[in-house]
């Protein structure tokens, strides 16, 4: 009779761990949804305080292509007057082949001195 008992005793062990098991990965599960309910209300709330109106800022932009004598000394020159206007070079590459060189700027400059910077930067070029 005990040996009867055991396969008995031994399927119920088996069943019993897995309701166990199961019980813990829900668990889990319920974890992350109260997680993601209530990172949902925050993004709820958040929402809320971007009603306020937004600040618009106009972007303008100029693609200006001049010639002059030397190209480090115009760049040099060129980012001084830069600063003056209250902007700043983002970025410079500098292009050398056998026929040409060149420097490619972009600047960053506040909308109310764009007018003024091409007309200084203009001075700079030398037409041949």
């Amino acid at each position: 009779m005990p040996a009867r008992l055991l396969p008995l005793l031994f399927v119920l062990l088996l069943f019993g761990c897995y309701d166990q098991s199961a019980r813990q990965e829900n668990a889990g599960w319920s974890d992350f949804s109260s997680e993601k309910m209530s990172f949902e209300e925050d993004q709820a709330t958040a929402g809320e305080a971007d009603d306020a109106p937004i600040e618009r800022q106009i972007i303008r932009t100029a693609d200006y292509r001049i010639q002059v004598a030397d190209v480090g000394a115009s760049a040099a020159r060129i980012e001084e007057t830069v600063k003056k206007h209250g902007g700043y070079i983002s970025s410079q590459e500098l292009n050398n082949s056998s026929y040409e060189l060149n420097t490619h700027f972009v600047i960053r400059v506040p909308n109310q001195q764009l007018d003024s910077l091409l007309e200084a930067v203009g001075r700079e070029a030398t037409f041949t």
